[in-house]
């Protein structure tokens, strides 16, 4: 069997993202999701318990809103996160600069601090971990990030960091493969093949994930991740897709079974 993650990334950020990301997982094939908890309110915490199929892991962030550490607050303000340069993308050199400024132990108690947020609202571990904008894949981050999973025995999203030649985000990003080593020599799981093509940028998106799925092999696990919501025309095309018939011939064509992360984690263990 061949196995895929569709996760939607964002949930809690305001109420359109997560009803669509709801009604993604009900209609459509939406797996998994993780949650902003420095942004989530009452309703949507409600909304995730009352769907409980849906796979629901920790979207860490450190680049947008309030955080959830005083300490934080007290010394460095509100996140803040670089803009995107003249070529359309980000500069993955700024955002190392940034963080420059920012104690290790300082990105430590933050990223605890979300965590144990997450469990208190949720009265539950989350499935996984991730980044809000790969700030996994900047260096300081990347170790509090693998130590925490280390420590919870969560499996986590590939690093990735921004490839500041590209014009176009369809191809922004790419896995770091020295911190993906790293994240595989310390135990931590982590899905064969991570997709975070921009599907809304295509032509055709359905051929982008008919080649995506054609990666994975007998007993791999692809995770292919979307940005659905209400209210902007961009993330109304994710709906779009992960509601599409289309997409769900494509994983029955291939063999495919669709997967949360906890079903993935369980399935990785030794």
């Amino acid at each position: 069997m061949k196995f895929l993650i569709t996760n939607a990334d964002d949930y809690g950020y305001k109420e359109e993202v997560s009803r669509a990301i709801i009604d993604c997982h009900k209609s459509g094939i939406l797996t998994s999701t993780t949650a902003l908890v420095n942004f989530i309110s009452n309703e949507e915490i409600s909304m995730a318990k009352a769907s409980p199929t849906l796979g629901l892991g920790l979207h860490i962030n450190l680049a947008d809103g309030n955080p959830v550490s005083h300490n934080w607050i007290q010394k460095y303000g509100s996140f803040t996160h670089p803009k995107r340069n003249d070529n359309a993308v980000y500069d993955q050199a700024e955002w190392e600069r940034q963080f420059l400024k920012i104690q290790i132990t300082d990105i430590e108690e933050e990223i605890n601090a979300q965590y144990n947020r997450f469990v208190e609202v949720f009265n539950k571990k989350p499935t996984h971990l991730d980044t809000h904008y790969f700030t996994s894949g900047v260096s300081i981050v990347f170790e509090a990030f693998l130590d925490l999973a280390k420590k919870y025995n969560l499996p986590v999203r590939h690093p990735m960091f921004f490839k500041n030649e590209s014009k176009l985000l369809s191809a922004e990003v790419e896995v770091d493969k020295t911190q993906l080593d790293k994240i595989k020599e310390e135990g931590v799981r982590v899905v064969n093949y991570y997709s975070p093509e921009s599907l809304i940028l295509c032509t055709d998106p359905f051929v982008v994930i008919e080649s995506e799925v054609a990666k994975i092999l007998e007993g791999q696990t692809l995770e292919i991740s979307f940005h659905p919501g209400y209210g902007e025309k961009w993330r109304e095309d994710y709906n779009k897709i992960l509601l599409d018939a289309k997409f769900a011939n494509i994983i029955r064509a291939n063999d495919i079974k669709l997967v949360n992360y906890a079903e993935f984690a369980e399935s990785s263990k030794s």
